[in-house]
């Protein structure tokens, strides 16, 4: 993933659209980010993932 692209995204979701939460780590939620996408989780049950093109997954 395109470093430009990863921090539009770090920035966007930051904070859990669900919940608010901004926690990461010892199960409050993560964040992966690798050459094949995006993947950012919550501990309020929250999960994206987006592929390298842009494009949300299931």
């Amino acid at each position: 993933m395109l470093l430009r692209k990863a921090l539009e995204l770090m920035e966007k979701y930051s904070n859990c659209p669900d919940c608010g939460s901004d926690r990461l780590g010892n199960g409050k939620g993560t964040l992966n980010i690798d050459e094949d996408g995006f993947i950012r989780t919550c501990n309020c049950g929250f999960s994206i993932k987006i592929n390298s093109k842009g494009e949300m997954q299931k």
